[in-house]
């Protein structure tokens, strides 16, 4: 695994076995975590903005987890 950026108490964004995840803390009263894996898309999206694009794509799934809860892999 490589660390790509560790915000703590915010989101770890790490590569492993040539693909991209996240982990993104979410919540206010009841705090939990999900860990997702970048699409093709987000990927390719990332290549071309850099930091930025992941750094809003973080603020995206904290303000509307449940879009997506289904891409969890925990």
């Amino acid at each position: 695994m490589k660390e790509i950026i560790n915000n703590p108490w915010n989101f770890s964004f790490f590569e492993e076995n040539n693909q991209l995840f996240l982990i993104i803390v979410c919540g206010n009263v009841g705090i939990f975590e999900l860990k997702i894996k970048l699409t093709k898309k987000e990927c390719e999206l990332y290549q071309t903005t850099g930091v930025t694009y992941i750094e809003n794509l973080v603020k995206d799934i904290q303000n509307s987890p449940s879009k997506y809860i289904k891409r969890n892999l925990n």
